[in-house]
């Protein structure tokens, strides 16, 4: 976990009835040309329904650490995006939270590059004006990692009341955002303007197109 430190210098509810799917334009933008893989790999379910999936066949754990440790609660909050009934919030008590899911080993998820997203359902604890930054990473934790920082326009566009969808193209990630090991499918990293905040996620997913 000490390897993982060292990368974190990038940087209830009511019922939900509308949703604004995002497509992530600004803040992240690099652009490659990558071949399109043959045949199109299947989706990897980081979150669903408040439960750890796998990453391409290995167990995902989650965590948090250091001064911006959150913690984790499942809640019975629907997101009618997904129609999952549990969902995760993550609450710090410091101006700022971290979370991420680990895999045991390396894999290579570089057939979802092409054009594939990483994408995820996030509900706001507070209003969107009191996050100054919002960090979405993926990465190898002995090396390298991509990062996208998500714009203030995006995320003055998210909401405390409704879940958004957000959809980040992998190209678009700054960093090494082509690493062919990663153990790290999922990292996210948040400040605020005040003390204590939480953010609620639902349906994180590589997908491949």
């Amino acid at each position: 976990m000490g390897n993982k430190m060292k990368l974190n210098n990038a940087l209830a509810l009511p019922l939900v009835f509308c949703v604004t799917a995002l497509a992530l334009v600004v803040g992240c933008s690099r652009f490659n040309p990558v071949s399109i893989p043959n045949p199109i790999p299947a989706p990897q379910t980081v979150l669903s329904n408040g439960v750890a999936g796998t990453w391409l066949g290995n167990v995902l754990t989650p965590s948090s650490y250091g001064g911006c440790s959150a913690n984790p609660a499942i809640v019975p909050v629907t997101d009618t995006l997904s129609d999952d009934s549990s969902t995760l919030q993550l609450t710090t008590t410091s101006t700022c939270g971290l979370y991420i899911f680990s895999s045991p080993v390396t894999v290579n998820p570089s057939s979802y590059y092409a054009k594939g997203h990483l994408q995820f359902d996030i509900l706001l604890g507070n209003p969107p004006a009191n996050f100054s930054s919002i960090s979405i990473q993926y990465l190898y934790s002995n090396g390298s990692n991509a990062t996208c920082n998500l714009s203030a326009n995006l995320i003055n566009s998210l909401s405390n009341t409704v879940f958004t969808r957000v959809s980040i193209p992998f190209t678009s990630f700054t960093g090494n955002y082509y690493i062919t090991n990663v153990d790290t499918p999922f990292y996210v990293l948040w400040q605020t303007s005040v003390t204590g905040s939480s953010i609620t996620l639902d349906n994180i997913v590589w997908t491949s197109n």
